[in-house]
């Protein structure tokens, strides 16, 4: 049964659908004033990893909760709890706000919402021409990207060091076309860089960024960083993470949300994450967040669908290369000059089913065999079995990337089943649990 707190003008107010069950002891009386309650459901981004985020509607509430609190408030504060007990020690899975949005002579409906992590992945300053624009990012490695030149210091030229870490001329170089000029560089402590001379060309940078405790260009370390204060400010979890972390390589330049980076970042590793009361959770999408085993007797009847093919998935990066080149693009030879070439590079993986569709995916990798094992790490997931599958709302709750495991026998043949979840809908009106997600189908030994 759900549980539900909310604070009305500063009072304390527990409440529930069906009231104490009395086949238990309760600390507290939890009146029976919730009417319905939507259903709180986790979705994947995508069917290979990423952020999956739960989902709030509304919740329906009796005018007799306000009786000496009327009119009812338009914001309160609200913890909805779950239990299949009493209210000992209940599962909280949102802390949020209700927000009135109608008053009937039958019902209050507030809308939920819940923490909202509206947080800019990049900073940002005023560049050399007093615009005001993003910092570049280094997540792991990158080659002869181009920093944002700022205003000058002192007269010379500074540039944001687009948070590369280490000591300069040796963890990290500063080129002026593709010329090493480390000896012309001083590295002013503050994230910035300055060079004693005007540069005659393009100036880029080489170097890796910092983050976390562990690996630089690791997932997890990237994750951990995301979880400070600074930022999403949660507690970070990669129990389940993969043993053998991939590493990144991505110049991020485009500003965006933090959590939408996080997700396609993720995908890409096929990993996912999840953000509930005791944190963020990291979880690679080829283990198992736990695992429950169901009998015949504890689920309902499930459907088996496949997802429609994927023929293709391919990616594009750009590789930067210092260098003596000759300028192409037809009309008269061009005498050579020194820069940095950059030459957009792609690769693909096909699959068995050519008469599928495409998908384009961002790679936050630098090398093609690195993006290749990538993409066949993606495409795996595309094309198992998937199912949707209900089970009683009892017991505790599954969580994303939990393994399912049970035996159908209505199938004409008995069939062994697992699914790791990736969606999941509570609904507390019906009690019952719908899960979705992908896995395996074998007879029955």
């Amino acid at each position: 049964m759900i549980l539900v707190e909310i604070i009305i003008n500063t009072t304390t107010y527990r409440v529930s659908m069906e009231g104490n069950d009395p086949d238990y002891e309760w600390t507290y009386n939890w009146k029976p004033y919730v009417i319905s309650f939507d259903s709180p459901q986790y979705q994947l981004a995508r069917a290979w990893g990423g952020y999956c985020q739960l989902g709030f509607g509304s919740i329906e509430l009796s005018p007799d909760l306000f009786s000496s609190e009327w009119p009812p408030p338009v914001s309160n504060d609200i913890t909805i709890k779950y239990t299949s007990t009493n209210d000992d020690s209940p599962e909280t899975f949102f802390t949020g706000v209700a927000h009135l949005r109608s008053i009937t002579q039958d019902s209050i409906i507030y809308d939920l919402f819940g923490e909202k992590y509206d947080i800019d992945l990049l900073a940002e300053d005023t560049d050399y021409s007093g615009n005001t624009v993003p910092l570049p990012r280094a997540f792991g490695s990158v080659s002869y990207v181009n920093p944002v030149r700022l205003a000058d210091v002192g007269g010379k030229p500074t540039y944001h060091k687009g948070y590369v870490a280490g000591t300069k001329g040796t963890d990290w170089h500063v080129f002026d076309d593709g010329v090493d000029i480390d000896g012309n560089v001083t590295d002013n402590g503050d994230g910035t860089f300055s060079l004693s001379a005007t540069p005659v060309g393009q100036v880029s940078i080489s170097g890796t960024g910092k983050y976390g405790t562990g690996v630089n260009d690791e997932l997890t370390s990237i994750m951990e960083w995301a979880c400070g204060a600074s930022y999403l400010n949660e507690t970070y979890a990669d129990t389940y993470a993969r043993a053998s972390q991939p590493s990144v390589a991505h110049w991020a330049g485009n500003q965006r949300k933090i959590l939408d980076f996080l997700s396609d970042l993720c995908a890409f590793f096929t990993h996912l994450f999840y953000i509930d009361s005791s944190g963020l959770h990291l979880v690679d999408m080829k283990l198992d967040n736990g695992s429950s085993i169901y009998t015949e007797f504890e689920y309902m009847p499930s459907a088996y669908e496949y997802a429609p093919p994927v023929s293709l998935f391919s990616s594009e990066w750009t590789e930067r290369e210092p260098g003596e080149w000759v300028a192409s693009g037809g009309g008269a030879p061009t005498a050579a000059a020194v820069y940095v070439k950059e030459t957009v590079m792609s690769t693909s993986k096909t699959s068995s089913y050519a008469y599928g569709s495409e998908e384009q995916i961002e790679p936050y990798q630098a090398t093609e065999s690195d993006i290749t094992t990538a993409l066949t790490d993606i495409e795996s997931f595309i094309h198992k079995p998937g199912c949707n599958l209900k089970i009683p709302l009892a017991g505790s709750l599954p969580s994303p990337g939990e393994k399912l495991s049970w035996t159908d026998t209505s199938l004409g043949q008995s069939t062994d089943i697992w699914i790791r979840a990736r969606t999941i809908k509570y609904n507390f009106n019906d009690e019952e649990i719908i899960i979705e997600g992908e896995g395996e189908m074998v007879a029955t030994p």
